[in-house]
């Protein structure tokens, strides 16, 4: 039987609840695809327990070339990712697919989601090229003179560092439901970057906040582990000196695998209740 969907726009809540129906109704179904994405996720740091090396790949110069496989495990991960979505969204509508079935999906649909994700970042550094030659201009040939004890300069100056980051922000979630539109409604790159970024449009606190829902609780959750609970998992902005070991790497990969079906579900119950919006109001 397939799971109902909104037909209505859906508040917050009720949209979170809606994802967490559809997570614990898909879990199962998706768990090992799931922990195969995070075990893939963490060879990194499991390469770091197995060298000795606790910072082992940000230690790996820009170009050397052994950053060529961490790039490959990003796009193993991408077609293994895209498969759990494929398979959770045949779990919503009732239809039976294979593993196999999900990941061939998957690989059909990687080059148009590869090049979507490129063109979203061309775009998000385009912008920051053109903010930074407008700050220059601004600065250099405008009526601003930088005094040194002037509080209207640190004012300009956390605008400069800051605004990029917020234009990062905006551009990433502008165009934020390309997979799923690519994936599930067939759309082509353009296409599905452009509907993307119509159904954020005017929508963009609501998507921000109920995206960031599950990683905020996963990241609760870490905190509450390594800090309330005092077992050293390593939390990447957070300082430690202690090395990371194989059973707290085995405890974070189950974790992010148990965590990872609800970035999917969250994904595809707000695609639905955009999509109703733009329908009911447009």
């Amino acid at each position: 039987m397939s799971l109902s969907q909104s037909m209505q726009p859906e508040s917050y809540q009720r949209q979170l609840g809606r994802s967490l129906i559809v997570y614990g109704s898909t879990f199962f179904h998706v768990i090992l695809l799931s922990l195969l994405i995070s075990i893939i996720a963490f060879i990194p740091r499991l390469a770091s327990i197995y060298s000795g090396d606790v910072y082992f790949a940000n230690n790996l110069a820009i170009d050397n070339p052994q950053r060529l496989w961490l790039i490959l495990i990003d796009l193993i991960n991408l077609i293994f990712f895209t498969a759990m979505f494929w398979r959770i969204r045949c779990s919503i509508t009732g239809t039976r697919d294979t593993l196999f079935t999900d990941i061939k999906m998957a690989v059909k649909k990687f080059p148009y989601i590869l090049v979507a994700g490129i063109l979203q970042n061309i775009i998000f550094g385009l912008c920051v090229i053109a903010f930074y030659i407008g700050a220059y201009y601004w600065i250099s040939y405008g009526q601003h003179t930088f005094n040194p004890n002037s509080l209207s300069n640190d004012l300009v100056l956390t605008f400069v560092f800051l605004a990029p980051f917020v234009c990062f922000l905006y551009v990433y979630f502008e165009f934020y439901f390309y997979l799923p539109l690519i994936l599930i409604e067939n759309k082509g790159v353009l296409s599905a970057l452009k509907k993307s970024v119509s159904l954020v449009w005017g929508n963009w606190w609501r998507v921000v906040c109920l995206q960031l829902t599950p990683w905020l609780t996963y990241l609760l959750c870490l905190l509450i582990i390594k800090y309330g609970l005092n077992i050293n998992i390593h939390i990447y902005f957070t300082h430690s000196t202690d090395p990371n070991t194989l059973l707290t790497t085995c405890f974070h990969i189950i974790l992010f695998a148990i965590f990872l079906p609800w970035v999917a579900a969250t994904l595809l119950v707000q695609l639905r209740n955009l999509e109703v919006i733009k329908q009911k109001f447009f």
